[in-house]
């Protein structure tokens, strides 16, 4: 028969499991979120821009350029980019994957210590 005292798993290795089911929720819920961001975002997303439009945007982007240079005309580009659907939703996975990369590597055990030359032990 089993010893019943070698059935509880150690408190590390509870901490392990714990930190792996929680990279896999983590990332499970993130690709779940993107996925619905997604589709909410793509499904209520207004129709391009009017031609109409096209010399009023011309005008409103050369007077960002003169008031605050290229680096604001590149950052309100790049606001622009990501209110898209599709790169917040990518956003998503990658926080989710680097969180729960994160949370596996903490789940794994240490290696064990080399024996201190110092004291005279051998292996």
């Amino acid at each position: 028969m089993t010893d019943p005292a070698s059935l509880i798993p150690e408190p590390s290795a509870k901490g392990s499991a714990r930190l792996k089911l929680a990279g896999r929720i983590i990332l499970g819920a993130g690709i779940l979120s993107a996925g619905l961001v997604y589709w909410l975002a793509s499904r209520t997303q207004t129709a391009p821009d009017d031609p109409m439009m096209a010399g009023y945007s011309k005008v409103a982007d050369r007077q960002l350029n003169i008031m605050y240079g290229k680096m604001g005309s590149a950052t309100h580009d790049l606001l622009a980019d990501l209110e898209r659907p599709g790169a917040l939703a990518v956003i998503i996975i990658i926080c989710s994957i680097l969180v729960a990369l994160v949370c596996f590597r903490l789940a794994e055990p240490l290696p064990a210590e080399p024996p201190d030359k110092n004291n005279g032990t051998t292996s």
